[in-house]
């Protein structure tokens, strides 16, 4: 089976989204394939880099379920620390669409992928309040731009 990954990446109070071209600008996560040659963390690394400028530092795997458009099986990284020099008003775009920041609730209800995405934000509810409770909540790295 395919694999793929998506990047749930929070700042304050919104979240990376891309407006899909492939989904007539729809709001997705960022994400994409794996290629056969890299891990799941190269790849995460390269799509979220190409698709919104943010170099992830501090990110972990949250969640993993087979692709609802496709067969790929997808993880889920939560972005914890990432850099994006100038800070959120430097999102940058791509060819596959440009990088904005959405609420939860915008998320939710634009996406094509709704329906898959209440579970992705169920199981990251989850690690926050898995977070909270082991206290290593809201550590920052030294070079951190962007943080929830």
């Amino acid at each position: 089976m395919n694999k793929s990954v998506i990047a749930i990446i929070p700042t304050q109070d919104k979240f990376v989204a891309i407006l899909s071209r492939k989904f007539s600008r729809l709001p997705v996560l960022p994400g994409g394939k794996v290629e056969s040659s890299e891990s799941l963390e190269q790849a995460l690394l390269r799509e979220t880099f190409k698709k919104t400028g943010i170099t992830c530092v501090k990110y972990f795997p949250i969640y993993e379920q087979k692709d609802p458009s496709n067969n790929f099986l997808c993880t889920v990284f939560v972005v914890k620390e990432y850099i994006l020099l100038g800070g959120d008003n430097y999102l940058k775009s791509s060819n596959e669409g440009a990088a904005i920041l959405l609420s939860k609730e915008e998320l939710l209800t634009r996406s094509p992928y709704k329906e898959w995405y209440v579970e992705m934000f169920n199981m990251y509810n989850y690690y926050l309040i898995s977070e909270k409770r082991n206290k290593t909540f809201g550590r920052l790295a030294t070079k951190r731009v962007g943080y929830y």
